[in-house]
């Protein structure tokens, strides 16, 4: 409920300041690399130039969760990894892409998730991680619950966003898509995939 308030507060205070400006340039993480028609590849560091926000899960296909948990996983994957005990909330319409999503609440192993329903197929897909404690999985640059600020900072240095990050959350990419720890007296109290921004 805590991480909820501070993305709350996070997302008022940022939706009142510009967050893209024209033209922008944004490294993509030594992982993947993004273009400008969303193809990702493996690569080594790249710039590249970015004028709008990406509303898709392709950004971000990189950022791994202990090796296998990921935007975009079906749920049937989900179920398979981390089995029963899952809360499943109601289903909700979104007026904002017109989708479906329901939420998916491991909370004895710290992990909720957003699902996406595909009314087509009747199959839900990952849209949004959340990690909190007591949940141990690391991200593909070995962070987790508990790591330092500095830790994030070293490993994640030349993706973050310094127009959004502050003291209470580091912002890997932008905040419509990006990786975000959430921090608490300079540790990793939260983490989250997805976007702070509708």
């Amino acid at each position: 409920m805590k991480i909820r308030v501070i993305l709350f507060l996070i997302f008022s205070f940022y939706s009142c300041k510009e967050v893209q400006k024209e033209n922008e340039e944004l490294i993509i993480n030594k992982e993947f690399v993004t273009d400008n028609d969303n193809k990702t590849s493996r690569g080594s560091d790249v710039v590249i130039n970015t004028d709008r926000p990406v509303n898709n899960l392709n950004q971000l296909e990189g950022e791994t969760l202990s090796g296998w948990l990921k935007l975009g996983l079906s749920e049937k994957k989900i179920l398979n990894e981390l089995g029963d005990g899952v809360i499943m909330g109601k289903q909700e319409y979104s007026q904002v892409d017109g989708e479906y999503y329901q939420s998916w609440d491991y909370e004895e192993k710290g992990i909720s998730l957003v699902m996406r329903v595909d009314a087509q197929e009747s199959e839900k897909f990952v849209a949004e991680i959340k990690l909190t404690y007591p949940c141990n999985m690391t991200t593909s640059h070995g962070i987790r619950i508990g790591s330092s600020e500095e830790e994030v900072y070293n490993q994640y240095k030349g993706n973050i966003s310094k127009e959004d990050s502050n003291k209470e959350v580091v912002v890997i990419g932008s905040i419509y898509e990006g990786v975000f720890f959430i921090l608490k007296e300079s540790k990793v109290t939260g983490i989250i995939i997805g976007s702070m921004a509708e």
